[in-house]
């Protein structure tokens, strides 16, 4: 069944290459991640055990544009995640990314589909450690991709500031929901450069309503020095599921990356007590836990690593994470194992 349905994608991408007479511009793009990693305990790896273990993330898509008018073009992507390198490939070889539909013209741009919201959006490119152990979603809620949403973007005014907003229609929501939330959004407000390209500075404050089940507060700003670029991301959450109504909190993460020829060193130091990340939820054991007696979280990560690019596709990376961290539960303080990582991994993109 796996491999089916495994051929079953590969084909319907292929059918969408070349052969159509109607695409102006088309790509087909993915990536393939590949790493060994130890860890002393299994909160924060993608494959959920703890000890020496094979990490891999595969991702493939096509996208493209059309143009409709002269000032107007249609956009379409549609992408997987591929599980085939992994034992859970063998029931589950695929997984649903961004996938969209929308129009781009002068007055902005609208997607309508699977997509990241604009609040996880916003912290995309001060992600240092985005698709790994250390990646920004372990400690700090907020990082969705929501099916069913309505995006827009605007153009950039003034050549520097941007105000983008997600809706979702609860009615499509409903089995995503742990939550009786309604009046689903989020709306960004970015000033500068994301890529930090054409102007060294990038600022942003944006807030979510209900998607991914919580509300929640976030600023961001990022600069850049010569061969450094400092980042900084403060957020307030507050969880909108019934029984976790006092896992609320402030989170910080502030990371430095400094780049020499083709290595580049990163380090990062985060902070959290609202409990509402993935190591977290993880680490007290899921889903089957009830949160509503859990209080005074404090959960730090420190992450050193390195990257040195090969080629435009390709670098070589490794990283050290750890993560440390209390509760109360009832009023009585848990401390958390400490959870050392350690990954070695390639990472190629075409």
């Amino acid at each position: 069944m796996a491999l089916n349905k495994t051929h079953a994608l590969f084909c319907s991408l292929c059918l969408c290459m070349p052969y159509s007479t109607y695409a102006s511009k088309m790509d087909v793009f993915g990536s393939m991640n590949t790493a060994i990693t130890q860890a002393d305990q299994a909160f924060a790896t993608s494959s959920k055990v703890r000890g020496t273990s094979i990490e891999n993330a595969t991702k493939l898509g096509v996208e493209g544009e059309e143009s409709i008018t002269n000032k107007t073009q249609l956009l379409y992507k549609i992408s997987f995640k591929i599980y085939n390198a992994s034992p859970s490939g063998d029931k589950t070889p695929i997984k649903a990314s961004s996938t969209y539909l929308g129009i781009s013209n002068p007055l902005g741009t609208l997607l309508i589909g699977r997509n990241n919201t604009v609040f996880k959006s916003t912290a995309t490119n001060i992600d240092i450690f985005n698709h790994t152990d250390a990646s920004l979603s372990h400690l700090i809620a907020g990082q969705v991709r929501s099916p069913d949403s309505i995006s827009y973007y605007s153009p950039i005014l003034s050549s520097l500031l941007t105000f983008n907003g997600t809706y979702l229609m609860s009615t499509n929501q409903k089995d995503n929901l742990q939550s009786n939330a309604h009046n689903l959004f989020a709306f960004a407000v970015n000033l500068g450069d994301p890529h930090l390209h054409s102007r060294p500075y990038f600022y942003s404050l944006s807030y979510n309503r209900g998607i991914g089940n919580i509300d929640a507060f976030r600023w961001i700003s990022q600069i850049k020095w010569r061969a450094f670029i400092l980042s900084e991301l403060s957020q307030y959450s507050q969880s909108r599921i019934m029984n976790e109504q006092n896992m609320k909190g402030c989170s910080h993460d502030f990371n430095l990356s400094y780049r020499f020829g083709r290595l580049q060193l990163n380090a990062e130091y985060g902070l959290d007590s609202a409990g509402l990340g993935d190591y977290f939820y993880y680490a007290t054991g899921g889903s089957d836990t009830d949160k509503s007696t859990i209080s005074d979280v404090n959960i730090s990560q420190v992450a050193l690593g390195a990257q040195y690019q090969l080629s435009r596709s390709t670098k070589l990376y490794c990283l050290d994470t750890l993560y440390q961290g209390q509760y109360k539960d009832r009023g009585t303080l848990v401390t958390l194992n400490s959870d050392n990582i350690v990954s070695v991994g390639i990472d190629y993109h075409f």
